[in-house]
């Protein structure tokens, strides 16, 4: 089910049939040609699904994967909180799709809203693309920062003024890599949302941005 779900047209477990030198029972098939039982599942399966013609539509919900943060050292605790943004998305049954922050330009326009854990360093083209995304509509969240540029240097704090409308004040070390230090900030035309979690939301255009400081996904 998981490979239909996924594109698969044939499935196999380890091969088709087991090599003619000895016991291997991994195939679907015995090495004398005779069949096991969970082959007979999956002829089933196979005529069932192949009666179906799936339709594919666009989901109204990209999760944005932070690439360039997963090339550095943290790549352990990036690729554990894009986890745990499609645990929480999946949980909650929400319909989405995802997409490489190298790739905003191919985005559908089906998509309305976007989800960008931790991006902290991501390049300039991928932060023009997100600003084009909200002006014309679009809810963009985002959590952590993106104030570093891809060497890891503190050189784009302009960049949550103009996306989020907060400024950061407590910059304890500017050399600190993304994400292991702690950071304050002021509203810049952002409006704090109320709740346990620190977020903001900004309007932009036509559309909104949600900024959560301390990223709930780590």
């Amino acid at each position: 089910h998981h490979a239909f779900g996924l594109g698969a047209a044939a499935l196999s477990t380890w091969h088709w049939r087991d090599p003619l030198e000895g016991i291997f029972p991994c195939g679907q098939v015995r090495s004398d040609r005779v069949p096991r039982p969970s082959a007979a599942v999956l002829r089933a399966l196979g005529f069932t699904f192949g009666r179906l013609r799936p339709v594919y539509t666009t989901p109204a919900v990209a999760l944005v994967i932070p690439e360039t943060h997963r090339l550095g050292g943290a790549r352990t605790v990036v690729n554990e909180a894009v986890t745990r943004a499609i645990d929480t998305l999946v949980s909650c049954q929400v319909d989405f799709g995802v997409i490489s922050e190298a790739h905003l330009g191919e985005l559908p326009s089906g998509v309305k809203a976007l989800l960008y854990p931790v991006p902290y360093c991501p390049p300039d083209a991928v932060v023009s693309a997100l600003h084009a995304f909200v002006q014309k509509g679009g809810v963009l969240y985002f959590s952590g920062d993106l104030s570093y540029d891809p060497g890891r240097q503190l050189t784009r704090s302009q960049r949550l003024v103009d996306l989020a409308g907060v400024e950061r004040t407590g910059i304890r070390d500017a050399n600190v890599a993304p994400c292991r230090t702690a950071i304050t900030y002021r509203l810049r035309g952002g409006v704090l949302l109320p709740g346990a979690a620190p977020a903001v939301v900004n309007q932009l255009g036509e559309g909104q941005v949600i900024f959560c400081p301390e990223p709930a996904e780590t």
